[in-house]
């Protein structure tokens, strides 16, 4: 068996309970004002005024000498997650929910950036770089263009998204090294292209889509 535990970063609201929930069963066992070997890391990402924030849960090193070194006996974390962001499972058993998640490819380790972590402890949906814009008509500048194509090339596959209803757009988790093609159409209007280079997080900003 190869029991390993995985969250997904998207699901996490910050919420603390799994910090918390480690804590009253230290209490439990008589420890008095226990450490937590958890820590939330707070990121901050993107640019001005499109700021996102992710909370990233991070089991340290010494959570093995607390709790063991077998996931299975941290089902109490795993369960107190109200959105469903923590999973446990056999990564030897194929049919396995954790190793269904590990075969969509967005499964890894903790970055450096974010110091030490605990061995067997995977996520997905960490913070990466982020390409956003915002989309009008000519023909009606009051309002932001609701549910235009955006389409995004250059990555293992094309991804696409509607604006949302105020015309807004994004893409997460995009590698800094990577270029990309943003194309944005709708019928009626020309469709308009940008280049993104390798590089840092990138805003488009107004996008005014003239009539064709």
């Amino acid at each position: 068996m190869n029991i390993v535990l995985h969250i997904d970063v998207a699901k996490v609201t910050g919420c603390y309970s799994n910090v918390l929930t480690a804590k009253d069963a230290l209490s439990a066992d008589g420890v008095e004002n226990p450490e937590v070997p958890i820590r939330v890391e707070e990121v901050e990402y993107g640019t001005y005024p499109k700021i996102k924030v992710d909370y990233i849960p991070i089991y340290d090193q010494g959570i093995e000498g607390v709790f063991g070194s077998d996931w299975k006996q941290l089902d109490f974390i795993v369960n107190s997650c109200p959105a469903g962001s923590v999973t446990c499972g056999d990564l030897d058993d194929p049919q396995s929910e954790i190793s269904k998640i590990k075969a969509t490819g967005d499964f890894e380790t903790l970055p450096a950036q974010y110091g030490a972590s605990a061995p067997g402890v995977y996520y997905s949906n960490l913070p990466k770089r982020l390409l956003c814009g915002e989309v009008i008509f000519e023909t009606d500048q009051g309002a932001g263009a609701a549910g235009i194509e955006v389409s995004l090339e250059g990555g293992p596959a094309e991804m696409s998204t509607p604006t949302d209803g105020f015309g807004d757009f994004e893409f997460k988790g995009l590698d800094f090294d990577r270029s990309y093609v943003v194309t944005i159409s709708a019928p009626g209007f020309a469709a308009k292209k940008f280049s993104i280079e390798p590089g840092s997080h990138i805003d488009l900003g107004l996008i005014v889509l003239e009539a064709d």
